[in-house]
């Protein structure tokens, strides 16, 4: 039987395989196929990476690949907070330095974690500065109204390079049952 594949995996095998040059936000209601789509994307373009999903259950202690139980006695069960946010990407730039195509980061249901924002824009803004081939991936758990426009404010210092003002980008919502993905083929440097 054919896999079930939406159109915009496209889109994203696209971004996932470009030098990272923004971030890659997949917004969308439950149960619509998001990871899905994410899971394709990484089997298509064949780079290293790392998928975390942050509302997957614990893992098993008797699984091979697994804590063991030891682990469980010693440190109890992962906790994925901001601390382990932040392990998780300090593991996975230390992978980047060893991979001469890069590597991709997938956080799924990102908006779980308190304070996400911030520390994903520290990173960010770090690994940009310092040339780090991480590619990163968040997914969104949402329901949007059809006739509805996402709304971005953009502080003035937000976007290296850019001297201008603050701004609000909006994005029209064109689906309510199929993930969102809104592209650009330039990174977003004034208000659209």
């Amino acid at each position: 039987m054919a896999e079930f594949r939406r159109s915009h995996v496209d889109t994203l095998v696209q971004r996932l395989s470009e030098p990272p040059q923004w971030l890659i936000a997949v917004f969308g209601p439950r149960q619509t196929g998001k990871t899905t789509a994410t899971r394709q994307g990484l089997q298509q373009i064949g780079l290293r990476h790392r998928y975390e999903a942050i509302d997957a259950p614990e893992p098993r202690a008797d699984l091979a690949s697994g804590p063991s139980e030891a682990d469980y006695a010693v440190f109890g069960p992962i906790r994925r907070d901001a601390r382990w946010l932040e392990e998780v990407w300090e593991q996975s730039r230390h992978q980047a330095w060893t991979s001469p195509q890069g590597f991709v980061l997938v956080l799924d249901e990102i908006q779980k974690i308190e304070q996400w924002s911030e520390i994903v824009k520290g990173f960010w803004d770090v690994d940009r500065a310092s040339d780090t081939v991480v590619t990163v991936e968040l997914t969104f758990d949402g329901d949007f109204d059809t006739n509805a426009t996402l709304t971005f404010a953009v502080g003035a210092d937000a976007i290296a390079g850019y001297g201008g003002a603050a701004f609000t980008a909006q994005i029209p919502v064109t689906s309510g049952t199929e993930s969102l993905v809104a592209s650009t083929t330039a990174p977003l440097t004034e208000a659209t």
